[in-house]
């Protein structure tokens, strides 16, 4: 395995920025150094307001992949009917679409409907389902405030098992709930938002990782977003990726070691 190669894949920038201008030259930036662009609430809704055509900017001028992150939490119908446009068109440029687990099963299921109904590109690239548990913003206050039961973990892992149950194929959670959701499905593909380097803010986040520590613990996918934009973007994204492949290579070392009878 080329550790730094796989590392860059493991990467995906949120890319909260203001205009289809940003976003070009932070792709322009990126391409080569990280495998994926998050389209998310903020950048979709403008281009929604002003018809800047923010992903074909990223289709056309780059080979990036797209996590579209939309949090679909809506009735079954009308998330099958969104998941079966996102599969429809780019789908094999799609790495996965987010769907919040707090719709419910009905709803994960109707996503998973809709990329049958819209997809007819190969097999291997087929856009995933990416149900999001629990906003790493979130800790046990805001939970009593919202009146949800328990702590942060015990949400997400409920919530993870809901997902596991009906077939669904990657999580985001935070680093902090990653060995425990694999405990649940070691299949899933999980992904880690509020990824920060060791020496940064937290800012708002409140259950963070760093990007070495949380492949480390098992994360298939890293989602970063101000530590790759402040300063040098460039090399930023080579130091994460950097830090990823030394987790990489440090769990390759592992099964190695077990499966030599050793461990």
């Amino acid at each position: 395995m080329n550790f730094l190669e796989e590392a860059r894949k493991r990467i995906i920038f949120a890319a909260d920025v203001g205009s289809a201008g940003e976003l070009r030259n932070y792709i322009q930036t990126f391409d080569g150094f990280i495998g994926t662009v998050k389209l998310g609430k903020e950048l979709l809704t403008y281009a929604l307001m002003t018809g800047e055509p923010v992903v074909e900017a990223v289709m056309r001028e780059s080979s990036l992949q797209v996590m579209w992150d939309l949090k679909y939490a809506d009735v079954p119908p009308t998330v099958r009917g969104a998941a079966r446009e996102v599969a429809t068109y780019y789908g094999e440029r799609i790495l996965g679409f987010t769907v919040h687990c707090m719709a419910g099963p009905k709803a994960l299921e109707a996503a998973l409907e809709g990329v049958k109904i819209g997809y007819s590109g190969a097999a291997d690239k087929k856009p995933m389902v990416i149900a999001v548990t629990l906003l790493t913003s979130l800790d046990k206050s805001d939970l009593e405030k919202l009146r949800i039961q328990g702590t942060p973990e015990e949400v997400v892992l409920a919530y993870a098992k809901m997902a596991s149950d009906v077939g669904v194929e990657a999580i985001v959670c935070s680093p902090r709930e990653t060995e425990k959701v694999l405990a649940i499905n070691k299949n899933f593909k999980v992904i880690n938002p509020g990824i920060r380097f060791s020496d940064s803010s937290v800012g708002e986040q409140k259950r963070v990782g760093t990007p070495g520590g949380a492949i480390y613990d098992g994360a298939h996918a890293v989602v970063m977003g101000t530590d790759l934009r402040v300063g040098d973007p460039k090399a930023n994204a080579k130091r994460a990726a950097r830090e990823i492949a030394e987790a990489l290579k440090y769990r390759e070392s592992c099964v190695t070691y077990d499966e030599g009878g050793e461990g």
